[in-house]
């Protein structure tokens, strides 16, 4: 049986690879379209000729694969970097208690050299995340969410953000967040010149490829950010699925993680089935700053995590107490 469990994980995390290098293309892809897009909607006239389009194509395609290929280059050498040097900023360092020795706890049985950093943030946000640049290691554990937790749940919670780190997640993470904001970035430059696009005469000579090849470019302008929101977040969403099952693995007991999970969903609700602080202004700034690499976060469409209530379902199906469900699904209907 364990056998069975050993090779289930190897092929997801298989699947895992091959779901980045799709992603890797997908975020390229994207970059390449807006910035085509971006090309035809500032310097395409709806007056070009089929000949005159052809040779702005030849010349603008090969561009545009250059920008998307340095804007990879310098997104993956430079994002998490900057991300592991701010992220942990104003917070406190601790060396040594309960929370170190978690960590300490967790890095061994990963056999995770050298230990990650430990820091505790000042935050109303019941959360933890990891950082990495693929060399240094950081865990931040918010101070409510030390408040909240056992030491069980701690473990479990500590295990899913060393499982972030050994799965190169943190890199990944930082690496796509960074992409599409450059895919945003370069499409909302071409927008903000949308007046510009008005020419003067009649309509006589209008070319009708040009005008379809620039409602079209336009168009993508508007979708790439969101597609590429869209898969980032998908991304997101399988790598977290992924580090419960590596924080089952380290921790072999999956009612640690469980416990956890509906600890800080529950943080989220109040008795009265009225939002807490929680979702809070400072909370929402605390999930815009840390991004991905937020264990929880409110759940949306877009959300970068799967709902408490399938994570649970998931360790139960790992060998959790069964009883979990029942309790995610009760907590789900009190914050409905």
């Amino acid at each position: 049986m364990a056998v069975n469990k050993r090779e289930s994980y190897k092929a997801s995390l298989e699947r895992l690879k091959r779901g980045c290098r799709v992603a890797w293309a997908a975020n390229w892809g994207a970059m390449f379209v807006v910035s085509e897009a971006a090309l035809i909607w500032l310097f395409l006239s709806v007056r070009s000729t089929n000949g005159q389009i052809a040779g702005f194509l030849l010349f603008t395609v090969p561009i545009a694969a250059v920008v998307a290929s340095v804007a990879m280059l310098i997104v993956g050498a430079m994002a998490p970097k900057l991300v592991l040097s701010r992220s942990c900023e104003g917070m406190e360092e601790v060396t040594d208690g309960v929370v170190w020795d978690v960590v300490k706890e967790m890095s061994l049985a990963a056999r995770l050299n050298p230990m990650p950093r430990v820091y505790i943030a000042d935050t109303d946000a019941v959360n933890a995340y990891a950082m990495s640049d693929g060399k240094e290691y950081c865990v931040v554990l918010t101070r409510p969410l030390l408040q909240r937790v056992s030491r069980e749940e701690l473990k479990g919670v500590v295990g899913h953000e060393i499982g972030h780190i050994i799965m190169e997640d943190c890199q990944v993470m930082t690496k796509l967040v960074g992409l599409t904001s450059t895919v945003s970035l370069i499409a909302g430059i071409a927008t903000d010149f949308m007046g510009g696009r008005s020419e003067e005469g009649d309509d006589r000579g209008v070319n009708p490829v040009a005008v379809v090849l620039l409602i079209v470019s336009f168009v993508l302008l508007l979708a790439a950010p969101l597609l590429s929101v869209i898969a980032r977040q998908f991304m997101s969403r399988e790598r977290e699925s992924q580090a419960d099952a590596t924080s089952v693995r380290l921790t072999r007991n999956p009612n640690a993680l469980a416990k956890a999970l509906l600890s800080i969903q529950d943080a989220s609700v109040r008795s009265d089935g009225g939002v807490d602080r929680l979702q809070s202004a400072t909370s929402r700034k605390f999930y815009k700053t840390v991004g991905d690499m937020a264990f929880w976060g409110p759940k949306s469409a877009m959300a970068s995590h799967p709902p408490t209530i399938d994570r649970v379902k998931a360790l139960v199906r790992m060998g959790a107490d069964p009883r979990f469900e029942a309790y995610a699904e009760q907590a789900e209907a009190a914050g409905e």
